[in-house]
């Protein structure tokens, strides 16, 4: 059985106006759930995602300006920004394993603790988890899932 392993790439935290999106790494492991989008730790935490992204190009697009489109945060600060950290600030003994799927170095990644998760389970094609007050809905690769919840179970989630 392997250590770490990556199950998908399609992020949503949170729900409605408020929730993010992103592409990026969902790694499953005994202890913890890293969520890593496919940003820097510093954009993660002005709260960009894909939909600051594409209005940005679309102003450089239509206008020819390079307009900052930013949604503005909300109060209080969202609680998995408190567990959001660059995954070069891992421990070696993780980010040196020989099933740790990450390659590139500098990225952000949300951690969810194994004892933080209040529910997990398996809608569609996702897996839904309920942590730090916040709900992550985690999508599953379009093939293997099976394999992938199969693979996460054994590992002790209850999905």
């Amino acid at each position: 059985m392997k250590r770490y392993l990556k199950v998908g790439r399609d992020i949503i935290v949170g729900s409605g106006f408020a929730a993010k999106h992103w592409s990026g790494a969902i790694v499953f492991s005994a202890d913890a759930i890293y969520v890593s989008p496919n940003l820097r730790l510093e954009s993660a935490a002005n709260g960009d995602d894909s939909g600051t992204a594409s209005a940005g190009f679309m102003m450089r697009l239509l206008f020819g300006v390079d307009v900052p489109i930013s949604i503005p945060p909300s109060n209080p600060k969202p609680e998995w920004m408190s567990h959001l950290t660059d995954v070069m600030n891992l421990s070696e003994a993780v980010t040196k394993h020989a099933d740790w799927p990450l390659k590139r170095k500098k990225r952000a990644v949300i951690i969810i603790q194994r004892a933080d998760v209040a529910t997990i389970k398996k809608v569609r094609g996702r897996i839904v988890v309920t942590a730090h007050g916040n709900t992550y809905r985690l999508g599953l690769k379009l093939f293997g899932r099976s394999n992938a919840v199969r693979a996460i179970r054994e590992m002790g989630w209850d999905v």
